[in-house]
């Protein structure tokens, strides 16, 4: 048995039994599998119990099989589960497996109640419904621990087959334990849906979920793998072929091919790539080497040319070092003995006299140990970072031959009779560019390296090298090649690959610096994309992504978190919009008191703050931030004004020895302390004071309650002040009243009719007018009123259709209000100006509409997938966590518009929808636009808008083929100019 090491002990020592769900992360080749052995040993802690292993592919599967089989700790039974339909041609048949098999819950439920001691499960992730109908149907007792081995395969659209293994009630355990080296990390949206505070569940599961996965217990990525030894350091090697080479060994390729009757077809491609290949084995001394392919019959096809062209090669003196090169094809069809035999005997020999390759598909990625690799060579773009990641893993395992690094080799051709970087600059460096962005996503040190390599390639000039050599790429040039042609060559390499990868986020970073600095913050909405079509939302998520994955250089980090209101989650990014709003509000009106009238959606984050318990939610710098705003103060607007003028009167009882101003007093900063005193003293208000409130006036030296009565109109005067400072507003209801009886709302109107007929004097007339919300026409006034609420209302919902109870500041229904309006505006009986207001309000419309509280729920629950998603054009068959058909839903709305029913019944309803990000009434055009956003965001993330023909995003959406297709309907005159201008406006988008 072999001996754990001190970081694999580490791993060992983070699981506890106290944690049910835990995430380890740690490099291809450390050892995982022999990580979960002992932790999955140190859980049983010597008791029987079931143990469940879920795998990729049966290969893998195998594999650990047979290290358990060595170095399991206690005896153990084994069973494989696996699925009825295995739809993977690249995988091994289950009959090849070293222990026996099932596809029927049944037999896996009896076989873990009929069999003793420890039992171990070894399942794919294909075969998870087989496990959830051994739970469902035939009561499996819960498993005692579950390892998820390639874990990442389990992340992304929650729907999805393989992450069944995350629900407990599907698939129950005691213990969860996931080992991956390249976690999948995606930004989860955490607003709260209406009317809840509660956040909804999120659609897509991310690793970065400890609910899903757990804590992450123990971490060792790559980098620091390689730092201490554990894993080989690796070089990229891009080697330049010339077309001229190519052509010449093509045409000789064929003709011995036909000479010995054997199929004379080759592609230049593989030419090109056995060329390089072959001098790679030369110039680095390379042994074995694992070739990837896209396709298994590209795969068969290049070993066939390789053979040819590399014995071409050697026959006309081109192999410097003189040895044989032997090459073998695998895939799925290929029994797993080859498939053994090509992995560690053909690429575990160490001759002198030659050198190995194995190619194929993807039949060696995820998980399989190959004991001595050289180097890994990619013939075509792979269709995620995560396949680089993974085949690179392949190569940096330690290599019991030799201390050089791992080497990923990538061909290229050049046109040595044409301008290189023109032709180069269509296809060529896209291998390029993919390997070093892959590698950077997973190591993000790689940043650093690619800056020395671009200053080195703009340092290079002519007369200087044929190559390049740095710490982390080297670039070959044929010696042949011109001088002039080889500085373009290096030229275009810089431009389309290292620029591409170092100026991109440099240039992200200055549009993000210049948004920060004309918003105040640097968190753009999603969908927010800059004057000149940068998709600048989606790079900043992309940015939290790579940070909360561990994928940022520190001084990356260190820029971002200097520019005003950045955040690195979602929720803080929201906050400090909102904070930039609050503080732009402060500078201006000099306290920080927004009122509903000026931004809705701010008053109601103003007054959120200012709850009971949610200055202590706040971080520390949070709080400190708005306490450093102009007026700002944690007591409500109310309570605020209170103590201010609390504060006047004791300093003017500590300056005077009571706390009895005199009528008409006014402090220096304007407070009219004696009518404030006299309102206290008034026994209605008395009678609603708080008791804190009354004990602190009364502690005032010199204060009495006694009441002296004023004149009757003075009297009435200050219970309408009174009333206007507590409410904002001069138009008390009829239950208001003075002191003696009086009506409040009468003795208004009394003072209006007095002014109309002259007869109320200028003084008083002034008085009046310096109330807060005072107006001598009172229809006008409330008319004001109602309007601002059905404005702030058609801001917050997109609609002018109000709820029964949704009511103005004076407590006046907007909805009965609105009858008549709508009823003066068919009539022809508003005024210009007044409807011109109206209908600037998004969703107005003179027609009486009932207010459908079911439909506006959906609307709402539609804008928040937008706010979340960026577009407003969820698939057809999705469910929001609420269980809402919203995909459903929007169908069933672009069925009544193209029917002309939402035009003829609902009108408002066309505005509100249109106004959604991404909105489209065609199915076709929403289609087309999901999958340009799609682009996008590959764009954004990537750095350039070619993903692999047969890329699936993580929505399930498939982007290669839909990119492939825009291009075919182009060619066919189907595209329209505007959407291959949209295209075109994507970074390295080519027809």
């Amino acid at each position: 048995m072999l001996t754990l090491r001190d970081y694999q002990r580490a791993a060992v020592d983070a699981v506890t039994p106290d944690e049910h769900r835990a995430l380890l992360v740690s490099g291809c080749g450390t050892g995982k599998t022999l990580m979960a052995v002992h932790a999955v040993a140190k859980l049983l802690a010597g008791a029987p119990g079931t143990v469940l292993l879920t795998f990729p592919t049966l290969g893998l599967l195998e594999q650990t099989y047979q290290v358990w089989r060595s170095e399991a700790p206690m005896p153990f039974s084994a069973l494989a589960v696996c699925s009825q339909q295995i739809s993977d041609p690249e995988d091994i048949a289950d009959d090849e497996l070293s222990i026996p098999s099932t596809t029927s819950a049944e037999k896996l439920a009896h076989w873990l109640a009929d069999t003793a001691g420890v039992r171990v499960v070894f399942a794919t992730y294909q075969s998870a419904a087989v496990l959830v109908e051994a739970h469902r149907a035939f009561s499996a007792a819960a498993w005692t621990v579950m390892v998820c081995d390639e874990a990442h395969r389990t992340a992304g659209r929650r729907g999805k087959p393989f992450a069944v293994v995350l629900d407990d009630h599907k698939i129950p355990a005691a213990h969860r334990l996931f080992f991956t080296a390249t976690p999948k990390v995606h930004a989860r949206g955490s607003s709260p849906s209406r009317g809840s505070a509660r956040p909804r569940r999120s659609a897509v599961a991310s690793m970065d979920n400890p609910d899903l996965y757990g804590r992450r217990v123990f971490s060792l990525p790559t980098r620091d793998a390689i730092q201490r030894g554990i894993l080989s350091p690796f070089k990229v090697a891009v080697i330049a072929v010339t077309d001229s080479a190519v052509a010449s060994a093509l045409k000789d390729v064929r003709l011995i091919s036909l000479a010995a009757g054997e199929d004379g077809s080759a592609r230049a491609d593989h030419v090109a790539a056995a060329i390089a290949l072959t001098q790679a084995a030369d110039d680095y001394q390379l042994s074995s080497v694992l070739a990837f392919h896209n396709t298994i019959a590209a795969s068969r096809d290049f070993a066939a040319t390789f053979a040819r062209t590399h014995a071409l090669l050697r026959a006309r003196g081109l192999v410097s070092d003189g040895r044989d090169a032997h090459i073998t094809h695998i895939d799925g069809g290929s029994p797993l003995r080859e498939r053994k035999a090509a992995a560690e005997d053909t690429l575990g020999q160490h001759r002198p006299d030659q050198w190995n390759i194995v190619t194929n598909a993807r039949c060696i990625t995820e998980g399989i140990d190959i004991p001595a690799l050289d180097a890994v060579f990619f013939a075509e773009p792979r269709s995620s970072d995560i396949d680089v990641a993974q085949a690179v893993g392949r190569a940096i395992r330690k290599n019991p031959h030799h201390d050089r690094p791992a080497l990923i080799v990538l061909a290229l051709t050049v046109d040595d009779s044409l301008d290189a970087e023109t032709v180069i600059d269509i296809s060529q460096f896209k291998k390029a560019r993919q390997v070093l962005l892959a590698l950077q996503s997973h190591d993000p040190s790689i940043g650093a390296d690619l800056t020395r390599l671009w200053d080195t390639l703009g340092e290079t000039g002519p007369g200087d090298s044929d190559s390049v050599h740095t710490d982390l790429v080297d670039i070959l040039i044929p010696t042949d090649l011109p001088s002039e042609l080889a500085e373009q060559f290096l030229r275009a390499f810089s431009v389309h690959t290292v620029d591409t990868l170092t100026q991109q986020w440099e240039d992200n970073f200055a549009a993000l610096a210049a948004y920060a600095a004309a918003h105040g913050h640097a968190s753009p909405p999603q969908q927010y994309t800059t004057p000149d079509g940068r998709p600048l939302g989606q790079w900043v998520s992309g940015q939290r992504r790579a940070h909360s994955h561990s994928r940022m250089l520190p001084q990356r980090i260190e820029r971002l978190e200097g520019l005003p209101g950045w955040a690195w989650n979602v929720v803080d990014a929201r906050w400090e919009t909102n904070f930039a709003a609050l503080a732009a509000y402060a500078d201006t009106h000099g306290h920080s008191y927004p009122p509903r009238t000026a931004n809705l959606h701010l008053n109601q984050w103003v007054i959120g703050l200012r709850r009971p318990g949610q200055r202590q939610r706040l971080r520390e710098d949070q709080r400190k931030r708005l306490e450093d705003l102009p007026g700002w103060s944690w007591a409500h607007r109310q309570t605020r004004q209170w103590e201010n003028y609390f504060e006047e009167l004791a300093a003017y009882a500590a300056a005077h020895g009571h706390a009895s101003p005199p009528s008409g007093y006014m402090t220096a900063a304007g407070v009219d302390l004696g009518e404030w005193v006299r309102a206290l003293r008034r026994p209605s208000r008395r009678a609603k004071l708080a008791h804190a409130r009354k004990r602190r006036l009364e502690s005032l030296p010199g204060w009495s309650w006694e009441y002296r009565a004023r004149p009757t109109w003075e009297a009435a005067f200050d219970a309408v002040a009174a009333y206007a400072a507590e409410h904002g507003h001069t138009n008390p209801p009829g239950g208001e009243q003075t002191d003696d009886g009086r009506s409040l709302a009468s003795w208004v109107t009394a003072q209006r009719q007095a002014r109309s007929k002259g007869k109320l004097s200028a003084e008083r007339c002034r008085r009046l007018e310096a109330l807060p919300g005072w107006s001598w026409n009172l229809a006008e006034a409330r008319w004001e009123e109602n309007f601002a609420a059905l404005a702030a209302f058609a801001a917050t919902h997109r609609s002018c259709d109000p709820p029964p109870d949704y009511v103005s500041s004076t407590g006046a229904s907007i909805a009965d209000w609105l009858r008549g309006v709508r009823r003066a505006a068919r009539a022809d009986r508003l005024s210009t100006e007044r409807l011109k207001r109206l209908q600037s309000l998004p969703g107005w419309s003179p027609e009486t509409r009932r207010f459908d509280a079911a439909w506006d729920e959906n609307y709402h629950q539609l804008v928040a997938y937008a706010d979340e998603h960026g577009h407003a054009a969820p698939g057809q068959h999705y469910r929001t966590a609420s269980g809402l058909a919203l995909g459903h839903w929007v169908s069933n709305q672009r069925a009544a518009y193209r029917t002309g029913r939402m035009a003829r019944d609902f009108p408002d309803r066309i505005g509100r929808l249109e106004a959604l990000p991404g909105w489209a009434w065609n199915t076709f055009d929403a289609q087309w636009d999901r999958g340009f956003r799609e682009l996008q965001a590959y764009c954004a993330e990537h750095g350039a808008a070619t993903p692999g023909s047969k890329l699936v995003t993580e929505s399930g959406h498939g982007l290669g083929h839909w990119v492939s297709d825009q291009r075919k309907k182009r060619r066919a005159g189907q595209l329209s100019e505007e959407r291959c201008r949209r295209l075109e406006t994507l970074a390295g988008w080519s027809w």
